[in-house]
This record gives structure tokens, C-alpha cells and sequence, in this order.
């Protein structure tokens, strides 16, 4: 019987071992995550490779890698603007609208 006893307890304090190492923690928070107004001067620091002097490009958000725009449109527009490719992953990296994966963002309606 003790080491019926004795099982059971191993058997508990392993139970509660595994248990925990599955938690999860829940909590909430507020943070506005609202996309920054493009800083020329910020601009400089984060996109050094890419020359403000060649890639003129209208942005309106902070973030967005800079372009040449060739078509006028004050856009990034895939088919005919050339952008600096500052993290090398192959694609334009822009702030986008959940509306679909070549709606960039326009404006802010609300802070996010």
C-alpha cells in the first residue's frame, strides 16, 4: 500500500510539472500602432542604401522603402516604378490596406 501511496504522489507532482509548461498567459494592452507621416530626416537613418537623391518617389507613411516614380502617379505602382530594395527580400516593402496585396495605404481614417 505505501508504494501505491508513493506512485500516486510521483504520478501528481508530474502531473502538475507538465501542466504548467503548457500555460498560457492572457492579457491586454493599448498601443497605437497608427503607420508615422514620412520624416525625410528618419527616412536618412533607416534606408541608407537608398539614396534620396535618386529614389524621389512620394511617400506619405515612414516605413515604406523608397521608389523612382516613373509613371507620374505619386504611387508605388508595380508595373513601371523602380524601388530600393533596402532589406534585399525581392519585393516592395509598403504599407498596405486590407483591402488586398496591391491596395497600398492612402490615409488614415482613424488611429489605429
Amino acid at each position: 500500500m505505501t508504494r501505491l501511496a508513493a506512485a500516486v504522489v510521483v504520478l501528481g507532482l508530474s502531473a502538475r510539472v507538465a501542466g504548467a509548461q503548457g500555460m498560457y498567459l492572457l492579457g491586454a494592452a493599448k498601443v497605437d500602432v497608427t503607420p508615422p507621416p514620412f520624416d525625410a530626416a528618419a527616412d536618412a537613418v533607416v534606408f541608407p542604401t537608398c539614396p534620396a537623391a535618386v529614389f524621389t518617389g512620394p511617400r506619405l507613411f515612414a516605413l515604406q522603402e523608397p521608389y523612382v516614380d516613373r509613371d507620374g502617379s505619386g504611387f508605388f505602382n508595380y508595373d513601371t516604378d523602380v524601388y530600393c530594395d533596402a532589406n534585399m527580400n525581392g519585393r516592395y516593402d509598403g504599407l498596405y490596406s486590407s483591402g488586398g496585396g496591391d491596395h497600398l495605404r492612402e490615409w488614415v481614417h482613424d488611429p489605429i
